[in-house]
């Protein structure tokens, strides 16, 4: 049995780290900076054989960091850093040996800890590999005629479809009619303040408002910061057109930066809403303030400096706020004692990105019948 699978086993039994260098042999925290390891004093070279199938010592390192990763997710790091993927049918197998749930794993060398092999265990494998032989042998001379007439029907066999074939999504892909269904089951027990909502949202438009300004369209505000995942370069593709775009990427790509932007929310009635957005409140009046129906924060209390409320606690008691992070990211520290309604986003299973802005239409819906 290879020796370093054989240490790294015993090391996270007893939990006792195993340690990465690079080529000069300095420590390392990141596998990619890492050509050796060391366990238990022993120094290995990563692009050794684990004796593992074919995969070496780096892959089997690799996939013992991430093994809580989603198998795609997995995937998509080893892509990232140019690494072998490890199966999926021989994900469990390793994983199963390393964290001791098994003393055996298939496909190793086939020794016992003194390094010598099992005679007995191989004469007996031997045994069953000849009977088997013979087995088959036996059933293809009695089947001669069977075995013809099935080859020359596979010959003729045409493939119309496969797994991948099987798997693709044909004609369009949005989700537009499954989230038009979610609606109006989701929202079926809530219509009265959906339709409350409705009629104060309507009142910012026409009478009846305290001030000339309150006939505008309602206003939500977005960070400036560049670090939020929410901005005015990706908040019309998201509360919109219901698709998260990392903000990074949008400035990467050229995305021009609006001063101020007017997002339209189709509604599953068929009627439709305008919102005002910005991400800045330097030339807000007293009455600006007014229409202002949420915030989404960065998490900082900077955020707030000069504006009509800068204590959170007050600002988030008046106006509906709203934080939006990545599904395993840890909450911030400040945003735990705010009263905000915190929406998490996948970083890369876009189609779950509907239900996100369901469900701050949702929230910002009951806040507003509530108002």
């Amino acid at each position: 049995m290879s020796e370093a699978i054989t240490l790294l086993r015993k090391s996270i039994l007893e939990k006792v780290p195993y340690q990465l260098s690079n080529a000069d042999h300095a420590k390392v925290e990141n596998i990619k900076d890492a050509t050796y390891v060391t366990i238990f004093e022993k120094e290995f070279n990563l692009s050794d054989p684990s004796q593992y199938k074919s995969y070496n010592l780096a892959t089997v390192l690799f996939l013992l960091k991430n093994q809580n990763l989603d198998h795609s997710l997995y995937f998509q790091e080893c892509l990232a850093i140019n690494i072998q993927a490890i199966s999926i049918i021989d994900k469990r197998g390793i994983l199963d040996y390393l964290n001791g749930q098994t003393n055996k794993l298939d496909s190793l060398d086939s020794k016992d800890d003194d390094g010598t092999t099992n005679e007995k265990e191989k004469r007996g494998t031997s045994e069953i590999e000849s009977e088997d032989k013979d087995s088959k042998k036996q059933k293809v001379d009695d089947n001669d005629v069977d075995i013809e007439i099935v080859k020359k029907i596979t010959a003729r066999e045409r493939t119309l479809q496969n797994r991948k074939s099987i798997l693709q999504c044909r004609g369009t892909k949005s989700f537009e009619s499954a989230h038009k269904i979610a609606t109006d089951i989701f929202l079926s027990n809530n219509k009265q303040k959906g339709k409350d909502a409705s009629q104060k949202i309507a009142q910012l438009y026409r009478s009846g408002s305290k001030s000339r300004d309150l006939l505008h369209t309602p206003i939500i505000i977005v960070p400036s910061a560049p670090t939020s995942l929410i901005t005015m370069y990706n908040v019309s593709k998201f509360l919109q057109d219901k698709q998260f775009l990392d903000p990074q990427e949008c400035r990467k790509q050229g995305i021009k930066k609006e001063q101020y932007l007017t997002i339209t929310r189709q509604k599953s009635d068929g009627s439709e809403l305008k919102y005002y957005v910005v991400d800045s409140v330097d030339k807000f009046r007293t009455e600006d303030w007014d229409r202002v129906v949420a915030v989404f924060t960065c998490g900082a209390t900077w955020q707030f400096k000069g504006w009509k409320w800068s204590n959170p606690t007050e600002l988030f008691s008046k106006i509906r706020g709203f934080y939006l992070q990545y599904q395993d990211d840890v909450l911030k520290e400040p945003v735990k004692e705010w009263n905000v309604k915190v929406l998490k986003v996948e970083k890369y299973k876009r189609h779950h990105d509907i239900q996100t802005v369901l469900e701050f239409w949702n929230e910002l819906d009951r806040y507003i019948g509530n108002r």
